[in-house]
């Protein structure tokens, strides 16, 4: 179980809804991201999500035919919970995901790596995540280059955030 500063959460997730980012649909670039970044860890998907107090929302996806998770249904909600890297080399063995719907039903995921998305240095929104069918090892050289996508990720973000704000003057 999750336990939540709730002023703490409150804030984060007014930030992330002052952006604005929520029900727009990802850009080519974050496809194009999500899409490389299976390649290079030659994993059944990966994709940029973002979290509210209810639901997360992939924003692109790869291998995955996933669209919204109810948040309670969610690994990257522990994810964003900290600064650093969330790797789970087995969700079947780990007594916090082992009865998810993505673990016990379909699509049957095994292993997770994820890491925190900001875009203010602040308040963790998302997480640009790896997953896969069957248990797996992360490294140091992959959590090294987990970091790199999750850095182009968000700059993808502040860019579309930028857009927004432009048009609006």
């Amino acid at each position: 179980m999750i336990v939540l500063d709730r002023k703490v959460e409150d804030e984060r997730v007014a930030r992330l809804r002052s952006y604005d980012l929520m029900d727009k649909s990802g850009t080519i670039p974050m496809q194009g991201l999500v899409e490389l970044a299976a390649s290079r860890f030659q994993c059944l998907g990966a994709a940029i999500t973002l979290i509210d107090d209810k639901e997360q929302v992939f924003k692109a996806s790869s291998g995955i035919p996933i669209m919204k998770l109810p948040k309670s249904q969610t690994v990257c909600q522990h994810t964003i919970m900290g600064n650093q890297p969330l790797v789970v080399p087995d969700l079947q063995q780990d007594v916090r995901f082992a009865h998810l719907k993505i673990v016990a039903g379909g699509p049957k995921l095994r292993f997770y790596a994820g890491w925190p998305l900001s875009l203010n240095g602040r308040h963790r929104v998302g997480a640009f995540c790896l997953l896969d069918n069957k248990p797996r090892s992360f490294g140091v050289k992959d959590r090294s280059d987990l970091s790199r996508f999750a850095l182009l990720a968000e700059k993808l973000f502040r860019d579309e955030v930028g857009k927004t704000r432009r048009s609006l003057t």
